[in-house]
């Protein structure tokens, strides 16, 4: 029995077509608003109604919400994989096919040992713009990412300082075995009073001071340039880990949401026997209003929940 239900889930799962997905994506961009979508999940009420509108579509798919939910998280899986492969040195981006571009020599390696990434190896993911609006506030990759140009720009450099006074920045001109004299303008001015040559004359002296200044500043730029990538390196892990505790926190939200619904307190309710159609509209408008009720609703006993819930009827009739 369970290898037949494997098998009629992995057939649901093949069943979706690219008109489909390309709806599903479109839903997902149009509920992508406050009040449908909490943190990094959509809430229960904005997921049975994109159900309802997939179904009126695509009347004779017969998808659940549970099909649509996990077809959601194949998208993002696959845009993660994309945008993983965008990072890579060799990858671009071919905006008019909609796939990931590499040489052959760059796609090689990748192609023997990462499963995720060869299923898009000249194949297109149309759907990843839309995708990117929605997952890119919470992909350490995504709208926060500068690429490599970004920091070119001399307009965006930011200062680069150490996390805290106290705290060496990781990769600083320390670590290269500079001592604060030789670093200082002090040594450069010694430096520069030794050679008194005339203009236009150059002595053995002072093409040695100029060999040294040369050293000196390429030994700084690399310096800066080792702790540039390592800070941004800091960065991109400590949004990493702070997206996965946000998306984490989103998801029992939408959990605990589902679990005391309206719906499940209407469905909880209707198992119970002598009650009349007062009672039901009462319960229910009781239940849309105060979460709090609905809550402790689903959460008596069954063996208590017909008495609890007829005085808690009484009390709001009274009000």
């Amino acid at each position: 029995m369970t290898g037949e239900g494997n098998r009629n889930e992995s057939l649901n799962r093949a069943a979706w077509n690219d008109l489909q997905k390309a709806f599903l994506v479109e839903l997902l961009v149009e509920f992508n608003r406050p009040g449908a979508r909490l943190q990094n999940a959509w809430s229960s009420v904005a997921w049975n109604e994109m159900t309802r509108r997939f179904k009126a579509k695509f009347v004779d798919s017969n998808f659940s919400l549970k099909q649509l939910k996990e077809q959601e998280r194949t998208l993002k899986k696959a845009y993660k994989t994309i945008n993983r492969l965008r990072d890579l040195s060799g990858f671009g981006w071919d905006p008019t096919r909609k796939m990931v571009d590499a040489p052959e020599e760059v796609w090689a390696p990748i192609l023997q040992t990462d499963k995720e990434a060869k299923r898009w190896y000249n194949k297109p993911f149309p759907h990843y713009d839309d995708l990117h609006s929605l997952y890119s506030g919470c992909i350490a990759n995504g709208s926060r990412r500068r690429g490599s140009n970004y920091f070119a720009n001399p307009e965006n450099q930011v200062e680069m300082n150490s996390p805290s006074p106290t705290i060496p920045a990781p990769g600083g001109l320390n670590d290269f075995g500079f001592d604060d004299d030789f670093l200082g303008t002090q040594t450069f001015d010694h430096i520069s009073t030794q050679s008194q040559a005339p203009p236009n004359v150059h002595t053995p002296h002072s093409v040695g001071v100029s060999s040294v200044r040369k050293t000196i500043q390429k030994k700084k730029r690399k310096a800066m340039s080792t702790f540039h990538e390592n800070y941004l390196e800091y960065k991109r892990e400590e949004l990493t880990k702070y997206c996965a505790v946000m998306e984490k926190n989103a998801n029992k939200s939408v959990e605990r949401a589902d679990k005391y619904s309206v719906a499940a307190a209407m469905e909880a309710f209707e198992q119970l026997s002598d009650f009349d159609m007062l009672n039901f509209v009462n319960a229910s408008d009781m239940f849309i209003k105060k979460a709090e009720t609905r809550e402790a609703f689903l959460t008596v006993s069954e063996e208590h929940r017909s008495e609890w819930i007829k005085r808690m009827i009484e009390l709001w009739k009274s009000n």
